[in-house]
């Protein structure tokens, strides 16, 4: 519907009415536009109570994490570890005596 030269904003008068009685359903403030003269569909109200949301307001991606370490990077560590581990084994006598020492620590 237009008014003069304007046509009326209808997610304006939707958010508008439903911050003034937050507990009405899409049903009665269709029934509230179409009282006042302003056509619209179920779907536009729906749609302009939807935009209120908190949910809509976080659209994107989520935010990276500040600085990943390069996979490649954790690779060695974890290859140089493995050969500690298998010298500590032999410098034990084994894995039982490895456990056992170990397990002093415990």
């Amino acid at each position: 519907m237009k008014k003069g030269k304007r046509a009326v904003n209808k997610s304006a008068v939707v958010r508008e009415i439903h911050s003034a009685d937050p507990k009405l359903k899409a049903a009665d403030i269709l029934k509230v536009l179409q009282d006042r003269g302003i056509p619209a569909t179920l779907q536009t109200v729906y749609q302009a109570l939807k935009s209120t949301s908190k949910k809509s307001k976080k659209r994107g991606r989520p935010a990276k994490a500040a600085v990943a370490a390069p996979k490649a990077a954790k690779a060695p560590a974890r290859v140089d570890l493995l050969a500690a581990t298998q010298e500590f084994v032999k410098a034990a006598g084994g894995i039982d005596q490895a456990i056992a020492i170990l397990s002093v620590f415990k």
